[in-house]
């Protein structure tokens, strides 16, 4: 489900679509009508709730998808599970590279590999997707969506999805049945 901030897609999620369980990392679920139909909840913007409660460790992909194979035994096809929303978790995912940059993204020869950041933001994503294709149950993943205007002009070309990257992130869509705007 992809829109601008603030549209409802959260709530549509949550108050149509069958047993919900919301993995949440935009820590904004405060309606009473949708908070009542959750059948569960993961707030992993709270990183005591995910290290104490779920006690899994580890960057932003790891902590998704040890989680997945945890739920993926629970859950069946009458349920779905909310991803809530790719976007911030894209945003958690960038800032561990980001990070991870100064170590990491070097050539053998010392100097930053500019290719290093691109590549492993595209072997996440598709860690994540690819995780997201095995469960049993109904995925959901909100997107928030980004106008996309020409540097020359500032003339409105398109819509997007509010996330780095030219290459993989325009795939994030082709990896559901289902794209709705």
């Amino acid at each position: 489900v992809i829109g601008v901030s603030g549209c409802g897609k959260t709530y549509s999620v949550c108050t149509t679509f069958p047993r919900v369980t919301v993995v949440d990392y935009d820590n904004q679920i405060d309606d009473r009508d949708c908070l009542a139909k959750l059948e569960g909840y993961f707030p992993m913007w709270n990183d005591k709730f995910v290290k104490e409660e779920l006690k899994i460790e580890g960057h932003p992909t790891k902590r998704f998808t040890d989680l997945m194979i945890k739920l993926n035994p629970t859950m069946g096809p009458e349920q779905t599970l909310f991803i809530d929303s790719g976007t911030t978790f894209g945003d958690k995912i960038m800032s561990n590279l980001e990070a991870r940059r100064v170590t990491d993204g070097k050539t053998k020869d010392g100097e930053m590999n500019t290719y290093w950041l691109w590549a492993e933001w595209a072997r996440n994503w598709l860690a994540v997707l690819t995780t997201i294709k095995e469960m049993k149950c109904n995925v959901v993943m909100s997107l928030h969506e980004a106008e996309m205007r020409d540097d020359a002009t500032g003339r409105l070309e398109k819509f997007g999805i509010a996330l780095p990257g030219k290459q993989m992130t325009p795939r994030i869509p082709q990896f559901f049945t289902d794209v709705v705007r």
